[in-house]
């Protein structure tokens, strides 16, 4: 089962190659189909070890025994065919957004697409809450929550990211950008990353069973946040801050041009025009301080602003 493992890990690491090697050679429909093809392929790889393996869907303890964690962990968890799928979810999302300048919904669209996410969202929080009192689940349906639940979530939170980016987001987006909130988006990779090893530290300490009461778990998990909190903001200050600080300086970040259809410079335009008309001066000078064209210009670079932007922080929080 190892070698099977290992032979999905190779496959999915070739292909992503690819896949990078296609979206650089600009070939957009192949790109996409494929990514596509890589996030169904991540599914039926994780339903077939599902079921060779007789494992539960996913990681929760209440799945958990002495027996299967090792063989979860090993197998699936830390395994890139179980988080390709997201992460093709991601890159997807990624290339619509700088392709795209404006999108235009209609309202019944925008509620559609609202009601998908929470519900697909809500599936996977909630879908295994049946099950919570160790009743076992059929190996089918084992297999099918294991493969499409980290996808489907993905899709769910593509969906807010896509809705507050081109301005359907409505509240969501009024909370999400709140500036005081602006603090917890530095350190959510920190979160991500450090609280397994406050997880880790606390199970490897116990030595007496623990009651599985709603306050107590309350209680455990408001000291998991406050730990995490404290701890991801010491490792911002000691070593996140002061690599960004160096990668601004030694970092060259080119001046954004107007994306604009005419790309002819003005002088030469000016010439030119003067040249095959001698009096029409006055009226190209007048073309070019035409308020609209300011603004056309103006709205360009502040796209390709913010599109420089979005692949600088992309850059920026990629492991």
């Amino acid at each position: 089962m190892n070698s099977l493992c290992e032979v999905f890990n190779s496959a999915y690491k070739f292909t992503y190659e690819n896949v990078m090697a296609i979206y650089d050679t600009k070939s957009t429909t192949v790109g996409v189909f494929v990514n596509c093809i890589i996030i169904m392929g991540s599914s039926i790889a994780i339903a077939m070890v599902t079921l060779m393996n007789d494992l539960p869907p996913s990681p929760a303890f209440y799945f958990l025994s002495f027996v299967n964690i090792k063989s979860i962990w090993q197998k699936v968890f830390i395994q890139a065919y179980d988080h390709v799928g997201p992460f093709c979810v991601g890159i997807l999302l990624g290339f619509f957004l700088t392709r795209y300048e404006k999108v235009k919904l209609s309202k019944i669209a925008v509620c559609v697409g609202w009601f998908f996410a929470a519900g697909l969202s809500l599936t996977v929080l909630c879908g295994l809450y049946g099950y919570h009192d160790g009743e076992t689940m059929e190996m089918t349906l084992s297999a099918t929550y294991a493969s499409v639940h980290r996808s489907v979530w993905s899709l769910g939170m593509a969906w807010i990211i896509f809705a507050c980016y081109y301005g359907y987001g409505g509240i969501v987006n009024t909370i999400l950008s709140w500036k005081y909130l602006i603090p917890l988006d530095r350190l959510a990779v920190l979160f991500y990353v450090l609280h397994p090893l406050i997880l880790f530290l606390r199970e490897g300490q116990l030595r007496e069973k623990i009651y599985m009461g709603h306050l107590d778990q309350a209680v455990y998990a408001t000291a998991y946040i406050v730990f995490t909190v404290v701890l991801s903001a010491i490792c911002y200050v000691t070593c996140a801050a002061p690599f960004m600080f160096f990668e601004k300086k030694l970092w060259y970040e080119p001046e954004p041009t107007p994306m604009i259809t005419d790309t002819e410079n003005p002088s030469e335009k000016i010439k030119r025009c003067m040249s095959e008309k001698p009096h029409s001066s006055t009226s190209v000078l007048d073309e070019l301080e035409n308020p609209k064209l300011k603004d056309c210009i103006r709205d360009k670079i502040e796209t390709q602003k913010k599109r420089l932007k979005f692949f600088r922080q992309s850059v920026t929080i990629t492991p």
